[in-house]
């Protein structure tokens, strides 16, 4: 592949399919990511377990992806991500066997943890790879474009994984995706010795200390990151853990017809990122635009959780707009590496990805928790069915909270 470099389309070409394969990781590490979402009676019924350790289950992928994010986001801006990403992907792949083949609790956990880690590549890598192989003029189309990969997890994660499960079973439904974590690892090596756009010696030789004091001392780069965490919340606590639950109870419908709702808020992510990213290039101006989406956002979750008698096409609308105007929080991403220099793009989205999924942690974990507390029924093998609307809404108090 090197041989590109003679040819501008085919060097064009070429970066943006490895752009989309990045793209491909962030889908596949999505579905598995949100699988909790669809098996949260499976999980509580096979472990045993209630609902605020299934919260703790799903917080151990967060933990994992937000501590690794710093020391990936140094080594991305040492080597090229390609190599990172097939590393991540074998230890997918790795988990999802883990996770398939075993009964007990604890290795669950380890197996989230796992995953945690390998998929701590697929946002940031992606924008790395735009940086690198692609002019910088594209980089909040870069976002755009990874969002919109993301999408298309979120709403595999949804009605398509429910229909999976309940065909061939939760098992073999992550042996599958172990699988194509080995697929998407053989395709990254196969893309490892493609060169990027510009110089990349000069970013050989680099201080640690002085790139982390560099991120860390910027007032910009804690209040991009700490807004984009506090955004991100409704997406983890509805789309990853328990949206469809609250759904379910709402309107008293099948699990498959709740994901559906959420699938509506993923394709509203992928709808309105590209659209706010050219909204603020033409305006020439970031932080319009995600005013516009914090406060729009805040009206469409807001609706969803306490007015509770929209017939059932009216809460899909509703999903799709909270969706839609989550778009903006994009744009935070683009700001922070426009601020930094570019050998500092892959710490820079790092750092800023840290504090996301450090309060997808915290998140899941306190959202597990509030259930319970309000919750005054026993334990039983399959706890979900005891929760109620209320208790699950009492929880989801926490998202306007947030934004």
């Amino acid at each position: 592949m090197t041989n590109a470099s003679t040819n501008p389309l085919k060097k064009n070409l070429l970066s943006y399919l490895l752009l989309s394969l990045g793209g491909l990781f962030y889908s596949y590490q999505f579905v598995v990511r949100s699988s909790p979402n669809m098996l949260t009676d499976e999980l509580t019924a096979t472990f045993s377990v209630d609902i605020t350790k299934l919260g703790n289950f799903a917080s151990y992928y967060y933990i994992a992806y937000a501590v690794s994010l710093i020391p990936l986001g140094l080594l991305m801006d040492k080597y090229r991500p390609q190599l990172l990403f097939a590393a991540g992907s074998v230890l997918c792949s790795i988990s999802c066997f883990i996770f398939a083949y075993t009964s007990n609790f604890q290795i669950a956990c380890f197996s989230r943890l796992l995953f945690g880690a390998g998929a701590s590549c697929g946002f940031l890598g992606t924008v790395k790879i735009g940086t690198l192989y692609l002019p910088p003029k594209h980089l909040s189309k870069v976002v755009a474009i990874a969002m919109i990969f993301g999408t298309i997890g979120g709403t595999l994660s949804q009605t398509p994984l429910e229909f999976l499960i309940n065909t061939i079973g939760w098992r073999e439904t992550f042996i599958s995706l172990g699988f194509a974590g080995v697929i998407l690892g053989a395709l990254f090596v196969g893309f490892s010795s493609y060169s990027p756009r510009q110089d990349f010696h000069e970013f050989q030789d680099f201080d640690v200390k002085q790139n982390l004091k560099t991120v860390l001392s910027s007032t910009h780069a804690w209040s991009v990151a700490i807004y984009s965490m506090l955004m991100y919340m409704p997406i983890i606590i509805i789309g990853d853990f328990i949206g469809a639950s609250f759904l379910e109870r709402l309107y008293h419908i099948a699990e498959s017809e709740a994901g559906k709702m959420i699938t509506a808020m993923f394709i509203g992510i992928g709808v309105g990122s590209p659209c706010f990213s050219i909204l603020s290039d033409k305006i020439q101006s970031r932080r319009l635009p995600m005013l516009l989406g914090t406060l729009l956002c805040l009206t469409s979750y807001s609706l969803i959780i306490y007015t509770n008698n929209f017939p059932i096409w009216a809460m899909y609308i509703l999903f799709f707009t909270s969706g839609f105007f989550f778009g903006g929080k994009t744009l935070g991403y683009a700001t922070i590496v426009e601020y930094m220099p570019p050998n500092l793009s892959g710490l820079a989205v790092g750092f800023c990805n840290t504090l996301v999924m450090g309060g997808g942690a915290i998140g899941t974990r306190l959202t597990g928790y509030l259930i319970d507390l309000r919750n005054s029924d026993s334990f039983s093998q399959n706890i979900m069915k005891s929760y109620s609307f209320d208790d699950i809404k009492f929880a989801l108090n926490m998202i306007p909270i947030c934004i």
